[in-house]
Parts: structure tokens; sequence; C-alpha cells
């Protein structure tokens, strides 16, 4: 995928690939959605580690996302709802939590609510939950904590294909669509170190992330310009390339408009 650039083309380089199951939902005042991972047992796919990372560089209305915390019962059974029905046997998804020492991902706390299941814990390991059927004791949507080699998920006995995702934050407002094909010229407030590009899934691969360094970009004076359809969020301008793919969106931040004219 490229940008169209009034002097030069974005040159674009794959960053990573997962599957993902549902577009974030909201309970309470954030926002939550499960990652089924390809390949989930295979090298460092979907480690704990790894998961934490991913979940990290996940955005969702402007916040970044975490490995999820749940502080009630309510949240639980709600997290669970996302996938309930979906998987048979016994599955499990990533928390953000380590037992005994609490939630370890965002803003570290300890346990004010456990929903483990069985003799769990017993391992002192890193949690997640039950979301496939009941086996060893431990319900659905019931948590365990690893065994093993702790944050690496092992078919058959810790058998992790993903993980949950939390937003907490100020999430930015739906954004408003200008009319008509536009052609801008933008001025960065501060030279980026990289933009980032996601494609959804109709483009054959589930939020791949397409990555291109402020090195491979001819923004001299921190201007560039480029052709597409915008859409505003206050600072932050979200716009489809239109030349390339209707689907393909990228958002830069810290970007003040310097003129554009409708074409």
């Amino acid at each position: 995928m490229k940008l169209i650039n009034a002097s030069v083309a974005l040159i674009s380089s794959v960053f990573s690939c997962i599957t993902v199951a549902s577009t974030p939902i909201k309970f309470n005042d954030n926002y939550y959605e499960f990652i089924e991972v390809t390949a989930p047992y295979a090298g460092n796919n979907n480690t704990w580690h790894t998961a934490e990372l991913e979940a990290s560089q996940r955005v969702f209305k402007g916040v970044n996302g975490r490995l999820a915390i749940v502080d009630s019962q309510a949240e639980n059974d709600f997290l669970y709802g996302l996938v309930s029905g979906q998987y048979t046997g016994f599955q499990g998804a990533w928390l953000g939590g380590k037992y005994p020492e609490g939630w370890i991902t965002g803003n570290t706390s300890a346990f004010h609510y456990l929903g483990f299941g069985g003799s769990e814990p017993n391992n002192s390991g890193y949690v997640y939950m039950n979301i496939g059927e009941s086996s060893w004791g431990i319900g659905s949507g019931q948590w365990a904590d690893d065994s093993g080699v702790q944050g690496v998920p092992v078919d058959n006995v810790d058998p992790v294909i993903g993980y949950f995702v939390e937003y907490e934050g100020e999430f930015l407002p739906t954004p408003t669509k200008r009319a008509g094909l536009v052609s801008y010229v933008y001025q960065l407030d501060t030279l980026p170190t990289e933009f980032d590009f996601s494609i959804p899934e109709s483009n054959g691969c589930g939020s791949s992330i397409y990555r291109v360094k402020s090195s491979d970009v001819d923004i001299a004076n921190r201007k560039f310009a480029i052709v597409m359809q915008a859409f505003e969020y206050g600072n932050t301008l979200e716009f489809t390339d239109i030349d390339e793919c209707d689907y393909n969106r990228a958002i830069v931040s810290d970007v003040k408009v310097v003129k554009y004219s409708t074409q």
C-alpha cells in the first residue's frame, strides 16, 4: 500500500498481522475486544509478554489498549460474553494479571475481584480466562494461572489462544467527514519518527499495521501534500487514500492544516 504525495510516494512495510474476533464494545466507560492469535503456540506469537505488547500498540478512538483487568463479576461476565459459545474444549485468553502480584499491565493494582475456578490459582503464574467449555473444574468464564514456562501457552496444558484488550481513557469523538475529494497540505507541529497505517480485514489481513519512518518521507519544512477523504478529531486527522483503496486509513497526530482546496 502507498499514499499519493504531491512530491513523493510513501513506501510502507508490514509490521504485524493478527486476527481480530470483534470490534471493541463498550462496557461502563471502557471498550473491550478479544484478539485471537494465528498459530498461538508457535514461537513467541502468543506469550503473555507478546500479548501485552500487542495490546499496548492497539489504538481505538485515540486511546492505546492494554491487557484487560477485571474488577467485578459484571465485568468478567461481559468479557466472557464477547466470545461465549464460540470455542469448544478448554481454551484460554490472557488477562493483565499475575498471581499473587495482581494486575501488572496499565496502572498496576492488587486483585479486588478474583474469578479463579477449580483448584486455581496453583502455580503463581499469569492469569487467563477459560473462554471454552468447563474442564478440570474451571468453568466457562473462570480463570486459571499458567504453569510450566510461565507466560508461554501450551496446547493441552495452558491452551491460551488469544487475549482480551481493554481501552481506558479520554476517547476521541466520532469523526466528522469532510465533503468531497480534498487536496490538503499539512504542517506538523513536531517531526514524527514514524507514521502508522492500519488496513482492515477486508484487505486480506486482520488489522495489519504498515509503518513508514520519517526517513522514508520527504517532508522538507515539515510539510507534505496528499489527496484524500478526511475525517477530523480536533488536532488529529484520519484520512482515507481513495487513490489506493477506500478502506486504507492513516492517522497522523499533531497535525494542523495549512491549506486545502476541493477538487
